[in-house]
Formats: C-alpha cells, sequence, structure tokens
C-alpha cells in the first residue's frame, strides 16, 4: 500500500468512528446511577436543603423578635389639647396670694424610654422555647426526607430487581436459541419428532412475552424514579448495587428527637409559667418640652425631664402557675410511655431485620450450591437429548429450573441490600 493510500483509508476510519449528531448523546445518556446520587436528587428535587435554611432564618427571625423584651422600648409623642375649664388658686381658697390660671391650651412633646431590669427570666425560657420549637420543626423535616429517601431505595432495588431478571431470561432465551437451531438440524436429519422443535418455540415465545413483561415492569419502576428523584433514569442507564450503603452505620429514627424536644418543650413552658409569675422591674424615662412644664404655677413653654422605677409583683398568678406545673407534669409522662413504647417496638424491628439479614446470608448460600446442580443437570439433560435418551421437555424444565434458582438468588442479594438499607435507616410506620 503506497503513502496515498493509507493517508485516505485512516482519514476514512476516523469519519467512520465519529458520532453523528444523535450518537453523541446516546454515548451521554448511557451512565451509571448510584443509589446515592439518586438521595441527594430526591433532597434537591424536594428543596430540603432550601426548607431547612428558611427554618433557620425563621428561627434567627424570632431570636431577634424576642430581644425587644430586653432591649430598651424608645417613643416619641406629641399632643395638642384645649380645655374648658383649668385649676385657679386664689385667696378665697385659703391661699396667700392669687396666682395666674394655668392656660386651656397645653402642648406636650418628648420621648418615653423603658427599660426591663429584671423579669423573672422570661426571656431567657422563651428564647430557649423558641429554639426548641425550631429544632422541632427540623426534626420533622428530617423524617420528611427520610422517607423520601426511603422510598427512593425501594425504586432503586426494585428497579435492579427486575433488571437482573430479565438479564437471566435474556441468557435462558439465548441457550435456548441455540438448542433450538440444533433442533432445527436434528429435525433435517429425521433424528427428533417436530414435536420437540414445536416445544422448543413455544418455550421462545413464552420467554419473550415474561421479558417484555419484566421490561415494562423495570421501566415503570425507573419511570417513577425519575418523577421522586428528578433526574432522568433512562432504559439504557445502569443502576449500580448499593452494596456499600448497605455497611452504613445505622441511624436513629428522628421521631426520637422529636420526642425529646417535645418533653424539653413541656419543661421550658413550666420554666416560662414560673418566671410569668416572677415580680419584674422595670426602669422609665421621659423627657421633652411642654407648656405647662412640670411647673403647674407657669404658663410659659419649658422643658422637662422624669425618671423612676417600677415593681410589679403577680400575686394570684402562682395559683395559675401551680395548676399549669401538673399538667405540665401529666405531659411529660405521657410523652415518656409512648417513647419507652416505641423504643420497644424499634428494638423489635431491629431484631427482625437483622434476623432477615442473617436469613438472606444464608439463603444466597444455598441458592449459589443450587445453582450449579441445577446447570449440571440442564447439560446432563442436553447430553442426554443428543443421544435420545431425553425428551426436549426435560431439557425445557431443567432450563427453567436453572433460571428460576438465578432469580431466587438474585431477588435473596436485592432484599438482603433492602433490608440492610431499611435497618441503617428504620423509619417506625404509623407515626408521624
Amino acid at each position: 500500500m503506497n503513502k496515498k493510500a493509507y493517508i485516505l483509508s485512516c482519514f476514512l476510519a476516523a469519519l467512520l468512528l465519529i458520532p453523528g449528531p444523535g450518537g453523541k448523546q446516546a454515548l451521554l445518556a448511557q451512565r451509571a446511577i448510584s443509589l446515592q446520587e439518586c438521595r441527594e436528587s430526591a433532597r434537591s428535587s424536594h428543596s430540603f436543603g432550601e426548607q431547612m435554611e428558611l427554618l433557620e432564618a425563621a428561627g434567627r427571625a424570632g431570636q431577634d423578635v424576642l430581644r425587644k423584651l430586653i432591649t430598651p422600648e424608645i417613643s416619641g409623642f406629641a399632643t395638642a389639647s384645649y380645655q374648658s375649664d383649668v385649676t385657679r388658686f386664689s385667696a378665697e381658697d385659703g391661699f396667700a396670694a392669687d396666682f395666674s390660671p394655668m392656660v386651656k391650651d397645653q402642648y406636650r412633646t418628648g420621648i418615653y424610654a423603658r427599660q426591663q431590669i429584671y423579669d423573672g427570666g422570661v426571656y431567657r425560657q422563651r428564647s430557649a422555647l423558641a429554639e426548641t420549637e425550631k429544632n422541632m420543626r427540623e426534626a420533622s423535616l428530617e423524617r420528611q426526607q427520610r422517607m423520601i429517601e426511603n422510598g427512593v431505595d425501594e425504586l432503586f432495588l426494585q428497579a435492579i430487581l427486575l433488571n437482573k431478571g430479565h438479564q437471566i431470561l435474556f441468557n435462558q432465551k439465548d441457550i435456548l436459541k441455540n438448542r433450538q437451531k440444533q433442533l432445527e438440524a436434528l429435525y433435517e436429519e429425521g433424528k427428533v419428532f417436530r414435536v420437540e422443535l414445536l416445544e422448543a418455540e413455544a418455550a421462545l415465545i413464552r420467554i419473550g412475552a415474561e421479558i417484555k413483561e419484566l421490561q415494562a415492569s423495570e421501566e415503570k419502576a425507573r419511570a417513577m424514579l425519575s418523577t421522586l428523584t428528578g433526574i432522568p433514569v433512562n432504559p439504557e442507564d445502569s443502576l449500580i448495587l448499593p452494596e456499600t450503603e448497605a455497611n452504613d452505620t445505622r441511624k436513629e429514627d428522628p421521631l426520637f428527637r422529636q420526642l425529646r424536644l417535645e418533653m424539653e418543650r413541656s419543661t421550658l413552658s413550666e420554666k416560662l409559667s414560673r418566671s410569668a409569675a416572677m415580680p419584674n422591674i422595670q426602669a422609665a424615662g421621659s423627657a421633652g418640652y411642654a407648656r405647662p412644664g412640670l411647673n403647674l404655677f407657669s404658663s410659659d413653654f419649658d422643658t422637662y425631664w422624669i425618671v423612676g422605677l417600677s415593681l410589679s409583683i403577680p400575686i394570684t398568678d402562682w395559683r395559675d402557675h401551680r395548676k399549669q406545673s401538673g399538667l405540665f407534669a401529666i405531659e411529660r409522662d405521657q410523652l415518656g410511655i409512648r417513647y419507652d413504647n416505641l423504643r420497644r417496638e424499634e428494638e423489635l424491628l431491629l431484631r427482625e431485620l437483622e434476623g432477615e439479614i442473617i436469613k438472606y446470608d444464608q439463603l444466597i448460600q444455598d441458592d449459589e450450591k443450587l445453582i450449579e446442580k441445577h446447570r449440571q443437570i440442564r447439560e446432563e439433560y442436553e447430553a442426554m437429548h443428543d443421544e435420545g435418551a431425553a425428551s426436549m421437555t426435560d431439557v425445557l424444565q431443567a432450563l427453567s429450573e436453572e433460571s428460576g434458582a438465578k432469580l431466587r438468588k438474585a431477588g435473596h442479594q436485592i432484599e438482603k441490600i433492602r433490608t440492610s438499607l431499611q435497618r441503617n435507616k428504620v423509619i417506625i410506620r404509623g407515626h408521624k
């Protein structure tokens, strides 16, 4: 081959290797998707991160509002009035001299300031109570997120199991196709009856229908997974078996955090009730410009200022506090009983799941032995059929049992992973 011909052949080969307009998209569409990627996408599509940030922002805003209880309160005012009569002091009233009457039109402007000095701990308790309620909302949101993630796990594993199922049937179909070709050759030679060829053809049709059914179910699972996660999960995309996630550390159901926070809220509410029954001290002051000022015997405009302290003692509030304390104690007892009962329910569920994991470990070991035995049986029947010592029905039965054993093993592997994921992120059903 001369140099020009070599260059031309290389150029043509390069053109053939370049994907067309749809080829590049097809290559990009084929990708491996992990369970963690689906979980993260589901959290993003449901705006859990944004919701958590909003809860934090609302908590900070609430704390800013509460600071009003301990920061100075300042207000300005201005009044103007006209009175039908005013106080008059004269000698007839026993005074030594007559005084000029006060003016009937009066004006007053100024600034009023008030500062809480001691509130019995109301601000501290209300601030702690607001923080606890914010944490309760966060725990509730975390539980919603956990439920969404568990739903993603279920659909993800379901799609994997369906995919493995139709792959096994594809392999069975390939074996059966090869067997059919052999039967056609034997039938042409007159060594087998036509019924055996018809049985193989019927088996191929049956397997094809089962494959279509599994593919339709897998497409449905992938479509639901796409809707839940917000990312396209195409039929050509491969899903990575989440064996690593199955070994993650177990996380507590956020419901228990919610219950602990509810008990904490009850305690803080009782403390707030007690603080509200404590004496409180306020400092207040006012300054301004008025006519008359503080001197009632002068009708001129004048500046003025007043400062002072006030003490308030809520006497009857102690009676209300004692009644509320009893109610809060009952509420905490009820929450404690519910907490203990749910812990027992969780322990029972964990023991059940751990028992299931052990069971699937044993089943998988048995499946592997059974698959090998069924493979040997199928190969023996094929050899016997070639020699005319076995019928096609025997071969098909052996092939079906081998495929069934493989399907059971795949199902047990998926169930073990599903159970492990449930144990790691257990949710007690029936409780909000």
